[in-house]
């Protein structure tokens, strides 16, 4: 991950103060927030004329739109990723903001470097009307009453996705090639059987 730009804290991705709707500039105020991102890879001169905020500390640009519900544009080709909860993440997630200064700058690490492997794994279906919607940096964590209208809404997200990636970081090539592979019943039962008793 190239670490030349400075990346948020957490306390920054995962705390809010009130936002406007990038879309028809009014405050998101009760409504749910959809936040998406648009990655751009940092060698290219393209940027979108106007984003919520850009987090340019890995080798894509991130330009980030905070909006309504019913403001996310039809035309969006919008990836949703799914995933299992790293633990650390997943501490910090209960810890709050009392989360050390040292974990919390862990865990960003290693938010941004899934979050790059995740994008370059994407890149050959990633153009300019593709935003990507991904947990850990697009809900508020440590904001309940945010997050908690954010939860109700899942199921939209991912239905109204272009297709929605299960990002399985502790799953290895050599399951999923014997899953989707295996040239015996056998290699992929043993497949299928790794990846079920994967995290």
């Amino acid at each position: 991950m190239n670490s030349s730009n400075k990346l948020p804290r957490l306390e920054e991705l995962w705390t809010t103060t009130e936002l406007p709707c990038i879309a028809c500039a009014k405050l998101i105020g009760n409504d749910a927030l959809i936040r998406t991102f648009c990655p751009i890879r940092r060698s290219s001169v393209a940027a979108p004329l106007r984003c919520s905020r850009t987090i340019t500390g890995t080798s894509w640009n991130l330009f980030f739109y905070d909006r309504h519900q019913s403001c996310l544009p039809p035309h969006v080709n919008l990836i949703s990723v799914s995933h299992v909860w790293d633990p650390a993440v997943s501490k910090a997630h209960h810890q709050g903001i009392s989360t050390p200064s040292e974990e919390q700058s862990r865990v960003v690490q290693y938010i941004f470097k899934s979050l790059e492997c995740i994008i370059d794994g994407l890149s050959t279906n990633i153009d300019d009307n593709t935003e990507i919607w991904y947990d850990y940096v697009c809900v508020p964590q440590w904001n309940d009453e945010r997050k908690e209208k954010i939860m109700r809404i899942i199921p939209d997200i991912f239905q109204n996705s272009s297709f929605v990636l299960v990002h399985l970081d502790d799953v290895s090539v050599e399951a999923v090639s014997l899953l989707r592979e295996g040239n015996t019943t056998k290699r992929r039962i043993s497949g299928i059987t790794q990846i079920c008793n994967a995290r």
